[in-house]
């Protein structure tokens, strides 16, 4: 339930305390360790998880977030013994008989180690390359090939589920459904979903070799890249009658709301009868977006409660009017890629009424990261917070579940986008249907 707190973990106090020692690289690289995780939290560098700006914490307090340790009465030190770890390193250097790796290397792995043991997939290290990728994911701009895409665990591959339109994508024939089973030569079973999309993006009018399995058939392609500016928002007049809005947000990026809010303009003036928001393969985005969306749809209120690992809680409230009428039926297409912060404004709209969801159970990412630059540019992200919709539902490992249930489609088919066939989209037919017995009363 929503008014129960997190339990605090009950620990002794303690201090860091680190041993007397000849300082050399291979000693001191446990300290460089451990002061390269807390350097983010006293470095006084805002972060984002999802655009929430983040206070800033105490050294303590973030090695408590990395390890769970939490007291009622504040903070938890942690007597840090790195003796093993020096010894290991000491072995590589003086018997490896290959070649070490640089220090920036030898302290990312450190880092990604600790942080596997830590049982939460959503605290991890963002390497450089990764970090700046993440970057140009919420800016809207990059230099690349131009579609969404998910991972798909069955195949160990990525799968496209939409090339932009007039993109170089598009333009080499890619389809939804294709899976990329190779960048440049190396196996996306080995890149993983980051990697692969950090090397198939680069510098504009620079080839990338793409390897694609589509059906039975494999084929390989080279794309010239282009500077792709992801869209935010598709959006089009359908139904019989052409009176029903149909827009899809693929990102909360931080031009969503004003975009968003762009087209329930534009459809309020063409007096549309009914508004379906798709939300289909949106992994999320900036909070503060999230929460100006649903503002834009049922106006003033409570978006999202945050419970913080210290038991604090923390509302988030749309502050304005809602731009759509209050009398335009509401449809929000959801499935198992709708992630984050499109939980968010799903969830708020189930639980005030507002709207009825359509499709697939969500993904269930309700957990929030905060995120802090290290010295290496390098980002490490921590969860320190879960996410519960307005009636005190948990998002995290739960999901939502739709009004109406969309049967899943077989595995490794990919999301439809919309069409202007409306009905080779079970999805927006079902939407079409409920907001045509919404008119008819039936």
């Amino acid at each position: 339930m929503i008014d129960e707190k997190p339990r605090a973990v009950q620990a002794t106090r303690r201090f860091f305390a680190f041993r007397t020692s000849r300082w050399t690289w291979r000693r001191s690289l446990a300290l460089m360790l451990a002061l390269s995780v807390l350097s983010a939290a006293v470095g006084g560098a805002g972060g984002y998880l999802y655009g929430q700006t983040q206070t800033a914490v105490t050294a303590d307090r973030m090695w408590a977030s990395l390890t769970g340790l939490w007291s009622d009465t504040g903070q938890i030190g942690r007597t840090a013994d790195f003796a093993v770890l020096e010894d290991a390193i000491a072995v590589l250097e003086d018997e490896f008989i290959g070649e070490l790796p640089g220090d920036d290397v030898l302290n990312q792995a450190a880092i990604e180690g600790v942080l596997a043991h830590l049982d939460d997939r959503y605290t991890l290290l963002l390497r450089p390359e990764q970090a700046a990728l993440e970057a140009s994911d919420t800016s809207g701009q990059f230099g690349g090939i131009g579609s969404m895409v998910e991972w798909s665990e069955e195949d160990l591959a990525v799968r496209i589920t939409e090339p932009f339109p007039g993109s170089p994508a598009a333009e080499a024939g890619l389809v939804t459904g294709d899976l990329v089973i190779a960048v440049d030569g190396e196996p996306v079973a080995e890149l993983g979903m980051s990697g692969t999309i950090s090397r198939v993006r680069g510098p504009v009018d620079t080839e990338v070799r793409l390897d694609i399995r589509r059906g039975a058939e494999e084929f390989e392609l080279t794309i010239t890249r282009a500077t792709i500016d992801m869209p935010t928002t598709s959006h089009e007049l359908i139904g019989p009658d052409a009176n029903i809005g149909y827009v899809r947000l693929h990102t909360f990026n931080a031009l969503a709301a004003d975009k968003l809010g762009d087209v329930i303009k534009g459809f309020e003036s063409a007096d549309v009868t009914g508004l379906i928001l798709d939300l289909r393969g949106n992994g999320g985005g900036l909070l503060d977006e999230s929460v100006e969306v649903a503002g834009l749809l049922a106006g003033r209120g409570l978006v999202v409660r945050q419970i913080y690992s210290d038991g604090r809680e923390e509302e988030h409230r749309a502050q304005h009017r809602a731009v759509l009428a209050r009398d335009t039926p509401l449809v929000v297409l959801v499935n198992r890629s709708s992630a984050s912060a499109s939980e968010l404004v799903a969830g708020a709209l189930q639980d005030n009424g507002r709207a009825i969801l359509i499709g697939e159970p969500t993904l269930g990412k309700g957990s929030v990261q905060v995120t802090r630059m290290l010295a290496d540019e390098s980002q490490i992200r921590v969860t320190n917070s879960l996410w519960f919709t307005p009636k005190g539902r948990s998002i995290n490992g739960e999901g939502l579940v739709p009004d109406v249930l969309i049967e899943r489609m077989e595995q490794g088919a990919a999301p439809e986008a919309a069409d202007s066939d409306e009905d080779a989209d079970p999805y927006i037919e079902a939407a079409l249907r409920h907001l045509a017995g919404l008119r008819t009363g039936s």
